[in-house]
């Protein structure tokens, strides 16, 4: 019972002496640079977040307005008058971008070019991309135009799906490191409760110190 006490207070304490390590690394590296870790990391985290958090809400916003662009390229309009007629109906944030596109088409821009220069505002947003690619294509499909329209829709529809499965299995693997590096501190805090003997076996000259050295050296 003692070694497996000993055990748990070992990776207790080898965990703490870890992020001290680290903690004392950044330290240094914000001291020699003369900026604060949190300053360097915080505000391009938030940016990053934001960015990602409006990508996703941009995407979002475009199958409901392909699928009004549908309608009126069914009902008889031309790709470039659907597409005006389709961003009246456009939800934020994509309302702006398709104001910026109807700006675009009324100053004689042809729709091509228009959603080339979105497409190339929003790289990063797959989405965008697809409807670049394929309304050029589908306005020479003639009496195709609606279906192709409605299957970039599906397209990116189900795009997006994946996308969130792959966050929510990625934040349960995140949940779990979590855990697995928390168990350690707290069967170091039980260890130290139940038999605070083990805790100062490591910390005493001799095998103790020598298998918490082992421990930090392995990890």
């Amino acid at each position: 019972m003692s070694v497996l006490v000993a055990g748990m207070a070992w990776a207790a304490v080898m965990t703490a002496a870890v992020a001290l390590s680290h903690s004392m690394r950044f330290g240094f590296e914000a001291e020699r640079t003369g900026v604060s870790s949190g300053a360097q990391w915080r505000p391009s985290l938030l940016r990053l977040v934001q960015r990602r958090r409006l990508e996703r809400r941009l995407s979002a916003a475009v199958p409901p307005f392909l699928e009004e662009l549908a309608r009126a390229v069914r009902s008889g309009a031309t790709m470039r008058a659907a597409v005006l007629a389709a961003s009246a109906t456009a939800e934020a944030p994509l309302a702006g971008d398709t104001a910026d596109l109807v700006a675009k088409l009324e100053r004689g821009i042809t729709l091509e070019a228009a959603l080339s220069q979105w497409a190339a505002a929003r790289r990063e947003v797959r989405a965008v991309q697809l409807v670049a690619a394929a309304l050029p294509l589908a306005a020479s499909a003639g009496g195709a135009m609606g279906r192709v329209v409605d299957g970039v829709a599906d397209t990116i529809r189900a795009d997006l799906a994946v996308q969130a499965e792959v966050r929510a299995l990625a934040a349960q693997a995140q949940m779990s490191a979590v855990l697995v590096a928390a168990l350690p501190v707290v069967f170091g805090a039980l260890a130290g409760v139940l038999d605070p003997q083990a805790v100062t076996f490591l910390l005493e000259p001799g095998l103790g110190l020598w298998c918490l050295g082992v421990g930090l050296a392995l990890d």
